[in-house]
């Protein structure tokens, strides 16, 4: 089984987790512990799973089928898009063309719902093991910002280490054992364990091995743009647990925790680890603003279901530019971009980090033909694909728990902002405009603000 720890970060830092076999004193059926070797290997991901969360419920069944013909029907969080191609570890699970033996997955995003219909999903940044990584998120991983290597080789030894710089925020670690060996059984009851000894037959279904999972944070270095000093200062915290793991990563490993059966406390219980801020003052260039018409605004909510939240916006105005062009500030490619949603009305104010690394021009440098967004699994956020051409396009679409939206009342008018390095594009749809509570809203042929919201 993989065991799961959570972390809470206070302000952006470096982290370096630890998973190192740890050998016990005696087993809960007091054999004396003549070996235990475990080879760990574990993963990390943004966010956290929901509490009592586990395979198989009903807003979001292993394998779904329909109730008539029994026949296997498309996953009701974990869906790719329409027309999506799916391949391993892709962040989706395709069950009507495959069996699923867990929701857990070692290589990419994957999610987990509880009895009471309340769904989550952890988005992978990154992993260490002997076992090579396999998916599309096992090069680089930019989360809030900060890239990452999506994958560490492991030495295969007894002890593995991940260092990340990683934004503020909640995370999770799942660590299991990728081999290991024991010379008396650790199990929680009497067993048959590895060397033959005998005990109460099905007590347990094998020996049980340990690690100890240690987690070093240090305030991440900030560089102060006003003038050429450089201050940063760092606090470390460790924090150490021990549980018990003889499961490779592998994404076909249930996820129900197990209880801990080591006399050595665990918790999956967020802890805020608090760090030593750092103060800086930084002068910004000032944005330039360019209002422009709206075509279409559809938002989207399923109430008990966020992973079936949706966003797509579309302008189609003669006076979009791309500011001041390739190899400028205005440049995605190198400077990034945001898109913020709010509505005062609806009760919601969200932006989303859309990185450097996810943007590609359209064309060759110099061209100025545009540029295009592209994140299918959610690495970076909520944000799945967006474009902007001069004289002709800005779109952008979205999906998933990651996008903050509500729906409860009417949210008109909802302000649209994309910036693209220092130049923003500023929408605001209202007029014409269909809302369905909890459900849909829809704005159509919106004119361009008088001015972009502060």
């Amino acid at each position: 089984n993989a065991e799961f720890w959570v972390f809470h970060l206070a302000t952006d830092s470096v982290v370096t987790v630890t998973a190192t076999n740890y050998k016990p004193t005696s087993t809960s059926n007091s054999a004396p512990i003549l070996d235990t070797v475990l080879n760990p290997a574990f993963s990390v991901y943004a966010g956290t799973l929901v509490p009592l969360g586990h395979d198989d419920v009903a807003v979001d069944p292993l394998q779904p089928v329909d109730p008539d013909t029994l026949d296997p029907l498309p996953s009701l969080t974990d869906a790719g898009p329409p027309g999506w191609v799916y391949s391993p570890h892709d962040g989706y699970r395709d069950t009507v063309n495959n069996s699923y033996f867990g929701q857990f997955d070692a290589f990419a995003n994957w999610s987990m719902a509880n009895a009471s219909g309340n769904w989550s999903q952890v988005s992978y940044v990154s992993s260490v093991s002997t076992t090579p990584c396999s998916g599309a998120s096992c090069g680089t991983t930019t989360t809030a910002g900060y890239a990452n290597a999506g994958h560490v080789a492991g030495n295969n030894g007894s002890s593995e280490t991940l260092t990340l710089t990683l934004a503020a925020g909640d995370y999770t670690i799942a660590v299991g054992g990728e081999s290991g060996n024991s010379a008396n059984g650790a199990g929680a009851l009497p067993c048959t364990n590895v060397n033959g000894a005998t005990g109460t037959s099905g007590a347990c279904t094998g020996a049980r091995l340990y690690a100890t999972v240690t987690v070093a944070i240090s305030a991440v270095a900030t560089t102060t743009t006003s003038s050429t000093t450089t201050s940063s200062s760092t606090s470390t915290t460790s924090s150490t647990s021990t549980s018990t793991s003889t499961s490779s990563t592998s994404s076909t490993t249930s996820t129900s925790a197990p209880p801990a059966t080591s006399s050595t406390t665990t918790s999956t219980t967020p802890t805020t680890v608090a760090t030593t801020s750092t103060s800086t003052s930084t002068t910004l260039a000032p944005f330039t603003d360019a209002p422009v018409s709206g075509k279409t605004l559809i938002l989207k909510t399923r109430a008990g279901v966020p992973a079936r939240s949706g966003l797509t916006m579309t302008s189609k105005d003669v006076t979009i530019t791309l500011g001041a062009g390739n190899g400028s500030g205005d440049d995605p490619t190198t400077a990034g971009a945001t898109v913020r949603v709010r509505s005062a009305a609806g009760g919601f104010d969200d932006t989303y980090v859309l990185p450097a690394s996810k943007w590609l021009l359209v064309g060759k440098a110099g061209q100025n033909k545009g540029y295009k967004y592209k994140d299918a699994a959610l690495q970076a956020g909520p944000v799945s694909a967006a474009l902007v051409k001069p004289g002709k396009t800005l779109k952008v679409t979205g999906r998933g728990a990651g996008l903050g939206h509500a729906l409860g009342v009417d949210p008109v008018p909802v302000e649209v902002t994309v910036t693209l390095g220092g130049h923003r594009y500023c929408l605001a749809f209202g007029g014409t405009s269909t809302w369905k509570a909890d459900k849909l809203f829809k704005a159509t042929n919106a004119p361009a603000p008088a001015s972009c919201a502060p």
